[in-house]
């Protein structure tokens, strides 16, 4: 049986392209990698993750940090909840809910100008495009220089480094020194400059914290929200698949095939069959005891 497709907007291509559906086992290994804090491993396995599930690899390769951020944001919203929903407590203790829309959170931060990309020149008719990072985690200043020099491009040409030997590559990248390497800078300067102050989601009095989440395609600001957005309890999502195999008798295969909102749509019907068992049983008992006699 073939894979069933779903459209994800990509900003940097300013089109959507074909993914496949976001099912239950890649979800169980995203909580694994969060609860173990394992930033890294999380922003590996999103690697991995939108290269398998892409239909058109000829982009797999080319994809910046923030087009894999709103991917994952899209993914969320479309297969597992598209409600961001946090639980606090006030002063005196009682618990106050906050909830953001996740479509509306793509909608701003997609219009917003952020700068991407540009090109500089090497020499006559040559250029290399810069654009920010495709990791979403940062590890030190050399994964965002290496990452930043896209392509080289002459004329209509256009050859990715991503697609070089390691050898060649590092001589690109060797090349990029004095006045160059100073356009290069004043290009994460300017990029930097344009997602200065933007949030990440609309501020609220309710948790301030929130209100300093901030986009830099610099950092690991964007891997740390999405662990947010991802953020759940792994024990409560085991419990979750014991009582989907365990009481709603699907094989292990079939619960980690499943679109996650499939599964707890069939929780629920579930849960409502169960409920309605019960009332049952509990009419039937009460017409099995007969009237109740009053006593003087």
């Amino acid at each position: 049986m073939g894979s069933f497709f779903i459209n994800l907007y990509v900003p940097s291509l300013g089109k959507k392209l074909r993914f496949k559906e976001f099912n239950n086992l890649l979800l169980l290994n995203i909580l694994k990698f969060i609860t173990n804090k394992d930033s890294k491993g999380f922003s590996d396995y999103i690697d991995f993750l939108i290269q398998e599930n892409l239909l058109d690899k000829e982009f797999k390769d080319i994809l910046n940090c923030f087009d894999k951020l709103v991917i994952m944001l899209q993914y969320k919203a479309i297969n597992i909840n598209q409600e961001l929903k946090f639980t606090i407590k006030n002063n005196d203790e009682k618990e106050a809910s906050l909830s953001y829309n996740l479509f509306n959170i793509i909608k701003e931060l997609t219009e917003k100008e952020f700068v991407t990309k540009t090109e500089i020149e090497l020499s006559d008719s040559i250029f290399i495009g810069l654009t920010i990072p495709n990791s979403l985690y940062i590890e030190n200043f050399d994964t965002i220089f290496s990452e930043c020099l896209s392509y080289i491009r002459y004329g209509e040409d256009r050859v990715f480094l991503n697609s070089l030997p390691l050898d060649e590559k590092n001589k690109v990248l060797d090349s990029i020194t004095g006045d160059k390497l100073n356009k290069v800078i004043s290009f994460f300067d300017l990029s930097n400059n344009s997602s200065k102050n933007v949030s990440f989601m609309s501020e609220n009095s309710k948790l301030p914290e929130l209100n300093s989440l901030k986009v830099n395609f610099f950092n690991n600001s964007l891997i740390s929200f999405l662990e947010l957005v991802y953020l759940e309890n792994l024990l409560s999502y085991f419990e979750f698949v014991y009582v989907m195999v365990n009481k709603v008798r699907l094989k292990l295969s079939e619960f980690f095939n499943l679109v996650p909102s499939e599964s707890l749509l069939l929780y629920n019907l579930f849960k409502k069959d169960i409920e309605e068992q019960n009332k049952e049983i509990e009419q039937i008992g009460k017409k099995d005891k007969g009237p109740t006699i009053a006593k003087p």
